[in-house]
């Protein structure tokens, strides 16, 4: 999924359950930068001290995104839940299921979890980690045999899948692309409106309607946004469910989708009106700290870091990874630290 589900979708889904715009806002921005958190360089503060952030995605231009820490610290904890829990052998177990147990528990630690200043941004965190389940579904977090892909076909074409890799020297070397996630798909599994087919490494015929999947995905998330909304729902499920279905059905690339998505939310069609939601991967930084000098990652922390957004967008991220790691997975016999 892209940043018009992440961002968009789950703003709508908040605020259509009844979250006030600045909770919705933050829990929406969460779980967009998950995607965007690409960089664990300690920033060093200019009144002494310093903050190491974490990654909660990677660079796809650097070589070691082949490494185990990138597959177990990043993949595995943040876009790609083991599901297949019901398996004896642990690489089935690793493989990604829509709603899965795991899944399931993890809302449940983060709903238990509401006091916590906090609380908003893991749950942007948790909710990223919950849809993927859906869209990452069959797919696992690791180097495996499980993630090869044959035969792709999008509505029935035989396609030249190197269009669907963001990066260009991705497109340059098609036939190097590792079996990692769905990686061999490249954000085909991401988009929408797409409908496609492909063979798994056992011969297996996998037929995928995106938009039905991203449809129940919706459905869920917004069960669990309505119980933490202290206020009535904006909008009936069954007329969501056929707005959302319009919305995911148009075909566009991801800036003419956002453009979609801007429409429709400044339509009032969902129950609430808001006329400039923009997303920038950068602005929760500059809001906590002001660059002082690049070179040395020198900055001065602005009034408020401690609360800032950036700061506990952070600090849930590094439980969510410990939570998954170290508690969650474990009750599996899936130990992957």
């Amino acid at each position: 999924m892209q940043q018009d589900f992440h961002f968009y979708t789950i703003y709508t889904l908040a605020r259509v359950a009844g979250i006030e715009d600045e909770s919705a806002q933050i829990i929406a921005y969460a779980s967009q930068y998950m995607d965007d958190a690409k960089s664990e360089d300690r920033i060093r503060f200019e009144d002494g001290g310093s903050y190491q952030p974490i990654m909660t995605a990677h660079r796809f231009l650097t070589l070691d995104i082949l490494s185990e820490d990138v597959f177990l610290k990043i993949f595995v904890p943040f876009h790609f839940i083991p599901g297949n829990v019901e398996e004896k052998d642990f690489y089935k177990k690793m493989i990604c299921l829509p709603d899965s147990l795991p899944a399931r528990e993890m809302i449940a630690d983060v709903l238990s979890d509401r006091e916590k200043p906090y609380f908003f941004h893991r749950m942007g965190i948790a909710l990223h980690t919950y849809a993927d389940s859906w869209a990452h579904q069959n797919f696992s977090g690791l180097l495996r045999q499980e993630n090869r892909i044959y035969d792709l076909k999008v509505e029935d074409q035989l396609i030249h899948v190197e269009q669907y890799f963001d990066e260009n020297w991705m497109r340059q070397t098609i036939n190097l692309i590792p079996p990692l996630g769905h990686g061999q798909a490249g954000s085909i599994p991401d988009i929408p409106y797409k409908k496609w087919k492909y063979r798994n490494h056992e011969g297996r015929e996998i037929e995928v309607n995106n938009t039905e999947r991203f449809l129940s995905a919706c459905e869920a998330i917004f069960k669990i946004l309505c119980l933490i909304s202290d206020h009535p729902i904006q909008c009936p499920w069954e007329r969501m469910r056929e707005y959302l279905k319009n919305i995911f059905s148009y075909r566009g690339d991801l800036k003419q989708r956002i453009a979609y998505w801007k429409r429709w939310i400044r339509s009032g069609k969902f129950g609430f009106q808001k006329e400039k939601l923009d997303y920038h991967p950068s602005m929760w930084q500059q809001d906590a700290v002001e660059a002082i000098d690049g070179k040395k990652n020198l900055v001065k922390k602005k009034e408020g870091f401690l609360e800032s957004n950036w700061k506990l967008f952070y600090d849930a991220a590094i439980l969510h990874r410990f939570y998954i790691l170290h508690q969650l997975l474990p009750r599996y016999d899936i130990y992957c630290s």
